[in-house]
This record gives C-alpha cells, sequence and structure tokens, in this order.
C-alpha cells in the first residue's frame, strides 16, 4: 500500500526588464464592483483590470515560452483625478478635448492601442506598470499574434473567463455582478483551470 505525489520544483519565471517597452493593450476585463480603501474609509467601487502584451519580449514561464504581459487594476471612474482617466490620457498622447464633456467614453474603443509602458520588477514578484506614454508617431506599432479581448458583464464570455488566472477568477466571483451572471446562467459555473497554462496571474 503507498500514498503518493508528484514531487515539482518551483517554476522559474524571467525577469522583464525594467524599461519602456513598445507594447499594445490586449485586454479589458470589467471586474465588477469591489471594495476600495480611501483615507481610512471603505467603499464598494467598480473596477477594471487592464492588460498590455509586449511583443518584442518573450519570456520563459516554467518551461514555456510566453510574450510578456503586464497588468494594471483601476477604479472604474474618468474624473479628471482618477489613474484611469489620467492613463489613458497618457496612452493618447492628449487630453480629451470639449467634445467629450459629460459625455459617454466607451473604454472598450482604446483596446489594440499601442503605446510605452514602462515597467518594474522585483525579483519573485510580478512586474509593475510604473507609466504609460503614447507611442512615438514615427515608428512602426508593434506586432503580435494574439488577439484582442474583452470581458464585461453585458457580454460575458465564459470561455474567456475560465482562460483568466485564478487571481483574477476569485476576484470577479466576490462580486454582485458576477453574482447576477450567474442567477441567470443556473447552469453555468466556473471551470477550474490548469494554472500552468498560458495565464499569467497577478
Amino acid at each position: 500500500m503507498s500514498l503518493t505525489t508528484i514531487i515539482k520544483k518551483n517554476q522559474l519565471r524571467d525577469q522583464l526588464p525594467d524599461a519602456a517597452h513598445p507594447a499594445l493593450l490586449r485586454r479589458i476585463i470589467e471586474l465588477g464592483s469591489l471594495p476600495t480603501v480611501w483615507n481610512n474609509v471603505t467603499t464598494i467601487r467598480p473596477r477594471l483590470l487592464l492588460t498590455w502584451v509586449i511583443p518584442s519580449v518573450t519570456l520563459m514561464i516554467g518551461d514555456q515560452p510566453r510574450p510578456a504581459l503586464v497588468h494594471k487594476e483601476y477604479l472604474f471612474s474618468l474624473q479628471q483625478n482618477a489613474h484611469l482617466y489620467k492613463d489613458i490620457v497618457a496612452m493618447r498622447g492628449r487630453e480629451f478635448g470639449d467634445e467629450y464633456d459629460n459625455t459617454p467614453f466607451d473604454v472598450l474603443s482604446i483596446l489594440g492601442m499601442p503605446c510605452l509602458v514602462t515597467t518594474k520588477q522585483e525579483t519573485g514578484k510580478q512586474p509593475i506598470v510604473i507609466s504609460l506614454e503614447a507611442f512615438p508617431e514615427d515608428e512602426f506599432y508593434p506586432e503580435t499574434d494574439l488577439s484582442f479581448q474583452s470581458l464585461t458583464y453585458t457580454n460575458f464570455d465564459w470561455a474567456l473567463y475560465n482562460s483568466l488566472s485564478k487571481t483574477v477568477r476569485e476576484k470577479m466571483e466576490k462580486t454582485p455582478q458576477f453574482q447576477q451572471v450567474l442567477a441567470q446562467n443556473p447552469t453555468r459555473q466556473p471551470i477550474a483551470v490548469d494554472e500552468t497554462a498560458i495565464n499569467l496571474p497577478l
């Protein structure tokens, strides 16, 4: 009689060089409403997750080569002092004109936009986005074979949801928006995915 399991070594992860990288906004995920702490006060606010692909950098994740991806989470707000507003302006390279005053803006319209993403990575941790800049007009856009993706609760894509990292899926599952999607699809349940796949967890 025996009780056995597989011995697994920690996966090796390449470091993303600290630099300004040509990148493309690859994915926009509506996370849903999550607790946000500001001045020691907790409120429930809608949040987004943006992911950029850096086509010029391939990293070894374990023994698999993967295109470098970096992520940043935002409050879903386009007030002028909001991080999402500031970063969209930085990617565009210009402020929003008067024609946008009090006008709905479709954040999905920036999907696929090229920009420069400056990153920093501490050993053993995920790279973080330090700043964004507009892509130089006199340079060619970076190219990638990866598709551009978006996931919203009004157009919920279960296949895309199940391809996300465990960290992101667990965040979404805590939101009232996700619970509403489940209530509308009672036979549909989240599917566990292999964390060694293409996902790069936050």
